[in-house]
């Protein structure tokens, strides 16, 4: 069983194979030393460059609102964001670049420490050049132009940006000719560990170029067909009045009105409509799979709907990626359509602190209101998972300061045992106005806080005795 344990709130994965490779490394690097503790001072020094660099992308990723995991593996780490939302490019370099950011900045202060300290002891200046080549050197190493490193994942998403599905391929040629041009090299100063890596990267960028290439080739555009007559409605009257079908709720209708423009229109703004079209009448009409589908034809660089994209997932049974998704969406758009979808995905994925985040701060929690996050409060209630009902009705307690909220955390604790906790909230819940007191005595959820000695003077507070 691997070490699992968090870093700043971030689950953290330590595989056997890490330690294996890092003292292999270390052996490789001291091999002259001639001393054990410079190999195991390399293991220390390794695990905490990697973690570090992980991190920079752990934590980048979720000022974004990913929800990250870091695995540290055989001769690095990975920093993955299971269910969570896509970002766009600019955020996706910036995620990319935190990684290294951090190893240029911990290894740089190392390399001044190393320049200007005077009279260093040798085992420390062996340390400390440990930790100027696994920050800073792996750092700039990692910028190299071959995606699978940082530098070439940040490489395709700017062609991406900027060229669409030809430029992901053009990256991946240049990343096939710069690991060859470094193979060439590692070959000349016999570095075998360095041919080996880019030997590897650039067999997965030719394998990705072929399987991207056959991909486009197959769904090239087809060719425009001939000029309609005057009388036939334009593509833009047609996706306004299906936008008016999908309003009216008739996906029938949306479905029969887009269906005829698939394949025909050709600019992005109103492929980018016709997706969202053909993915909504298809979800309404009980087929998640065709509208999942659907959203595949969204022109490079755009990404869908956050409300559809995770309405959708709902649907297909990925509750997990479906909160974080709902929960943005719930931020434009706070009503029950939406709180009632993200009240179902997070109860069946037990996933709540893409919602809590939602109440992360004042602004934000006053333009979302507290009537979306409290169905998905109750419906957590409902599920039994009574300590995230109880941490959502703080947070909501905390902003709007509801009588009704801090009532629900009496409950949600009294039925966890933590009835010292409930007494509390239920004086709150006083105090803010509970709007019928006689609930007191009557809920059923707080019989084991009204089993505490406080409980009686409690109710001659709320003017029940």
């Amino acid at each position: 069983m691997s070490p699992h344990f968090s870093v700043f709130g971030v689950p953290v994965r330590v595989h056997a194979v890490f330690w294996l490779s890092a003292v292999l490394l270390g052996l490789m690097v001291h091999r002259g030393a001639g001393e054990v503790w410079a190999v195991g001072a390399w293991v220390v020094v390794m695990f905490f460059a990697i973690l570090l660099h992980e991190l920079g992308h752990a934590i980048a990723g979720r000022s974004f609102g990913l929800v990250p995991e870091v695995h540290l593996v055989a001769m690095g780490g990975l920093t993955s964001f299971p269910g969570g939302r896509r970002l766009s490019h600019g955020r996706s370099i910036v995620v990319s670049f935190a990684g290294p950011a951090v190893g240029i900045v911990v290894g740089g202060i190392a390399l001044a420490v190393m320049m200007f300290a005077q009279r260093l002891p040798e085992p420390a200046r062996v340390v400390l050049a440990d930790v100027v080549f696994t920050n800073l050197g792996w750092a700039l190493f990692n910028l190299v132009p071959i995606v699978g490193l940082d530098g070439g994942n940040m490489m395709a998403a700017a062609f991406d940006r900027f060229f669409g599905a030809r430029g992901v391929r053009a990256a991946r040629v240049v990343s096939i000719l710069v690991a060859g041009a470094i193979i060439a090299y590692g070959v000349a100063v016999r570095e075998i560990w360095l041919v080996f890596l880019m030997g590897m990267l650039a067999v997965q960028n030719y394998a990705a170029w072929q399987s991207e290439s056959q991909w486009a080739a197959t769904n090239r555009p087809r060719t425009p067909a001939a000029p309609r007559a005057p009388t036939t409605p334009t593509a833009e009257g047609t996706l306004r009045a299906a936008w008016g079908a999908l309003e009216a709720g008739d996906a029938t209708r949306v479905l029969q009105l887009v269906g005829p423009l698939v394949g025909r229109v050709t600019e992005d703004d109103e492929r980018f409509e016709l997706a969202h079209l053909l993915a909504w009448g298809r979800l309404l009409s009980g087929d998640p799979r065709g509208a999942e589908q659907a959203l595949r034809g969204l022109p490079r660089g755009r990404l869908p709907d956050a409300l559809l994209e995770g309405a959708v997932c709902l649907e297909l049974g990925r509750a997990a990626e479906a909160v974080p998704l709902l929960a943005e969406a719930l931020r434009g758009r706070p009503d029950d359509f939406v709180a009632s979808r993200l009240a179902k995905a997070a109860a069946a994925s037990q996933r709540y602190e893409p919602v809590l985040a939602v109440l992360s701060d004042r602004t934000n929690a006053e333009s979302v209101g507290p009537r979306a996050i409290q169905l998905v409060a109750s419906q957590a209630f409902y599920a039994g998972h009574l300590d995230s009902a109880a941490r959502l009705g703080e947070r909501l307690f905390e902003h709007f300061g509801l009588a009704s909220d801090a009532f629900n955390v009496a409950c949600s604790l009294g039925q966890l045992g933590r009835t010292a906790e409930g007494l509390v909230w239920l004086e709150r819940a006083v105090e803010a106005g509970l709007a019928d007191p006689t609930v007191l005595d009557t809920d059923a959820d707080l019989a084991p806080v009204r089993a505490m000695p406080d409980f009686q003077s409690l109710r001659v507070k709320a003017g029940l005795a």
